[in-house]
């Protein structure tokens, strides 16, 4: 039956050749046109390429050795990463298929076949630091390169606020960017304790000469028992403790075989990662052994994970999860930008750098922020002596004096709407940038892309004033010229 027409009239449709073209083929249709508004262009010409590039070259010979990848394509490659929010692997692919990846890259030409392996984004991110990207971050911010010399060091050495005026807010809060890791559990960590440690056990076996059963306990009856744990849906307190002291002591007798065979074999035997794995491994065991036998499940420095022992619980308290586990991040937003103010593996109380996020602000702008918003922790004696000190209004609690009148609450209620807008970002961050879940295993690169999100989220910000500023050029250009026409 016909279709009839929505509109009136006849519809009449064409069938297309379904013959591709070639690409092996000399084709001239399939050619890349650079369009300079594209925002990798855009984002090629805001990044400081000089100021990488010496960074980078700090780490690099420059007579010997086999020749490096290039900066641009190091630093490119890990901050895109970050901004798409894909893998290791996924970037790879996105650069050997993207022609404006590859531009901002630096590149003088397509070239379809990937430029390195996967696995170089480690070692793009072991070199460059935490700091440096903070650096980065300040450029990209200020349109200016910290400079440490002429900066002060001491909240004490700022100057009185008669001297300096006072413009800005200056918003504060902390989150928490949570580690791969699995969930932390005594007994599955103590289980995985012993699998590395036979591991081990074969690995030095062989080299040992030594015959027979090769743990004093058996491997089936170890394994099955943590299997028949785990599979219990509700465990009480004595089950758990029975659990614990099973592995605890399987991970001994592992323990005393693995240095008795070291002993035979030599201590060169291990490489220095299999070293610092053992040693997180009795500094595991004594950990769990301290809290078996006290009776308790927390300790100071409680190792959670024993590929990742740098992570730490976070109390945060949330809805969704009492503790998160990771690294603990207190961020500032200053005209419309981000910046880390602390970073750390170990909790603390946000409330300490208020005093350095106003030192901070003053050395990126050269002035006092008007109003400080921060939640109730921030709101401790001493931050609200140094703000009165330095005519700084702290606020964002949303509360105020006793007996009000109307403009106080209604100024109140303005500054709890304004300190909205960090939790924002905090939500942006997490969301579209991938703070909720930071995938390397390294210390060193989960700061990096802690550092990175944050990079990538102001590189955005600044890439849609500047489109925002062309904009407006353009309109007001094409107005003056139809004024000049009518008069």
């Amino acid at each position: 039956m016909q279709e009839k027409p929505r509109f009136g009239g006849i519809i009449m449709f064409r069938r297309r050749d379904k013959n591709q073209l070639s690409f092996q083929e000399d084709n001239k249709r399939f050619v890349v046109h650079i369009n300079p508004e594209n925002r990798w262009v855009k984002l090629s010409g805001l990044m400081p390429w000089d100021k990488i590039e010496d960074h980078y070259a700090q780490n690099m010979c420059e007579d010997t050795g086999r020749g490096a990848i290039t900066s641009r394509i190091a630093f490119g490659s890990i901050f895109a990463k970050e901004d798409l929010n894909l893998t290791d692997k996924g970037i790879v692919e996105q650069i050997s298929e993207n022609a404006y990846l590859q531009y901002f890259l630096g590149l003088q030409e397509y070239q379809g076949t990937p430029l390195f392996d996967s696995s170089m984004m480690v070692h793009f991110r072991k070199r460059f630091t935490p700091e440096f990207i903070a650096q980065v971050n300040h450029y990209i911010c200020t349109g200016k390169w910290p400079d440490d010399d002429n900066s002060i060091q001491s909240p004490d050495d700022l100057p009185p606020p008669e001297e300096v005026k006072h413009e800005g807010k200056l918003h504060l809060d902390a989150t928490v960017a949570p580690s791969d890791i699995r969930y932390p559990n005594d007994v599955s960590l103590l289980d995985e304790c012993r699998e590395t440690l036979e591991k081990f056990i074969d690995a030095l076996w062989e080299d040992s000469g030594k015959k027979g059963r090769r743990t004093p306990y058996s491997r089936h009856g170890a394994h099955k028992k943590h299997i028949n744990f785990i599979k219990k849906k509700k465990k009480s307190k004595a089950t758990i403790q029975s659990a614990l002291k099973a592995q605890l002591n399987y991970v001994e007798m592992a323990l005393q075989q693995v240095l008795a065979l070291i002993l035979l074999c030599g201590i060169d035997t291990l490489s220095d990662r299999e070293w610092d794995c053992f040693d997180t491994i009795c500094h595991i065991y004594l950990q769990q052994k301290w809290m078996f036998d006290n009776k308790t499940n927390r300790c100071d420095g409680k190792v959670m994970s024993l590929r990742q022992p740098f992570v730490r619980a976070i109390l945060r308290n949330k809805a969704r999860t009492k503790y998160e586990y990771g690294q603990k991040l207190a961020l500032a937003k200053a005209n419309g930008f981000v910046f880390v103010e602390h970073q750390s593996w170990d909790n603390f109380n946000e409330c300490n750098t208020l005093k350095q996020s106003v030192l901070n602000y003053y050395n990126r702008f050269g002035y006092y922020p008007e109003v400080v918003l921060a939640d109730q922790i921030y709101h401790t004696r001493d931050n609200m002596k140094f703000c009165k000190e330095k005519k700084i209004r702290l606020a964002g609690m949303g509360k105020t004096r006793k007996n009000p009148d109307q403009t106080e609450k209604e100024q109140a209620y303005k500054d709890l709407c304004d300190r909205n807008a960090i939790e924002g970002v905090n939500g942006v961050s997490k969301r579209r940038y991938g703070l909720d879940l930071i995938m390397c295993w390294l210390q060193h690169n989960a700061e990096v892309e802690a550092h990175l999100n944050i990079l990538a989220m102001n590189l955005h910000s600044r890439l849609r004033l500047l489109f925002a500023f062309l904009r407006y050029w353009r309109f007001m250009g094409f107005s003056q010229r139809n004024f000049f026409v009518l008069q």
